[in-house]
């Protein structure tokens, strides 16, 4: 790879790190808005939660705390990767063997993130899709 590609590399690199970032944190953000929601509008009695609708509400709220555990997991997860990717830096100009297990390390974190993102995602959108349709019933 010559020098040109391996700018743009790093920059789309960057970019894709800036852009998992923002996902995550936008998911966190709505989780948490839609929980505090949810179980305000319980509280304050104005979702009268009738036998056959708890278990819709009990599965939103299960899944969107889900998603927001996903969440911390994720950013604690890339947080190693981070720290991790900065050590096989320093290391690059020595010895490749010293370098080899620490990299494959960093590759497993970051297809780690990937899954973690995506679990994410899911458990979100299935609390919000519970969420909606309790709404949905209940008016």
């Amino acid at each position: 790879m010559n020098e040109r590609d391996r700018d743009a590399f790093a920059r789309w690199q960057g970019r894709a790190v800036d852009q998992m970032s923002f996902v995550t944190n936008l998911l966190v953000g709505l989780a948490t808005g839609l929980l505090a929601l949810q179980v305000q509008a319980v509280l304050d009695n104005k979702i009268q939660l009738a036998a056959e609708d708890r278990l819709l509400g009990l599965s939103s709220v299960v899944f969107l705390s889900l998603s927001l555990l996903v969440g911390l997991v994720l950013a604690w997860n890339r947080l190693q990767d981070f720290r991790k990717t900065a050590r096989v830096v320093r290391e690059k100009g020595q010895d490749p063997d010293v370098a080899a297990p620490l990299r494959e390390e960093v590759r497993a974190l970051g297809e780690g993130s990937w899954r973690f993102l995506t679990l994410q995602i899911i458990t979100f959108a299935l609390g919000a899709v519970a969420f909606v349709a309790l709404v949905a019933v209940r008016v």
